[in-house]
């Protein structure tokens, strides 16, 4: 059975204005949005997941954000 993620495409825009002014958004790529969520994951656990946090798809990261 394949599960779909339910996410807005696995955008993680929407989780970024936690950490970043709009300012800073509007500067950022993709790819740096993803590094400050990754940073930000690592950060708020102790960096217990640092080891494995870079592999993870968006829509894997935006659950654990969900969870912290």
């Amino acid at each position: 059975m394949m599960i779909f993620c339910s996410c807005r495409e696995c955008d993680l825009l929407g989780y970024i204005h936690k950490f970043r002014s709009t300012e800073e958004i509007k500067q950022m790529t993709a790819d740096d949005i993803r590094n400050t969520i990754i940073t930000e994951i690592n950060i708020a656990t102790n960096h217990l997941y640092a080891k494995f946090i870079q592999g993870k798809t968006n829509c894997e990261l935006h659950r654990m954000l969900d969870d912290l």
